[in-house]
């Protein structure tokens, strides 16, 4: 693990500014990140992407149901995690 990680939470919001994705395409996306620590797991990740949409930071974007017969719902940052980026990432 790299020692200049940022948090998992901040690391979702920053990855959402991109596009919109499922809980499993952040999980793909950051697991090259994060893949190795114990808290990377599904269950963990999703309270983590549900935590941040109740704080305010992310809204529903789409629902969807897969292949496999899952309903699939989509996240994406609104303004207020945006905000939270801002103020609280540095800039680089």
């Amino acid at each position: 693990m790299a020692e200049n990680l940022l948090p998992l939470r901040f690391r979702v919001l920053k990855e959402l500014e991109e596009k919109k994705m499922h809980f499993q395409e952040l999980m793909t996306c950051l697991h090259p990140e994060y893949g190795a620590e114990k808290q990377f797991n599904e269950a963990a990740f999703l309270d983590h992407v549900l935590a941040l949409k109740e704080n305010g930071l992310l809204d529903e974007a789409d629902a969807y149901i897969n292949k496999q017969n899952q309903l699939l719902t989509t996240y994406q940052i609104n303004e207020a995690g945006k905000e939270m980026l801002r103020k609280y990432l540095p800039k680089k």
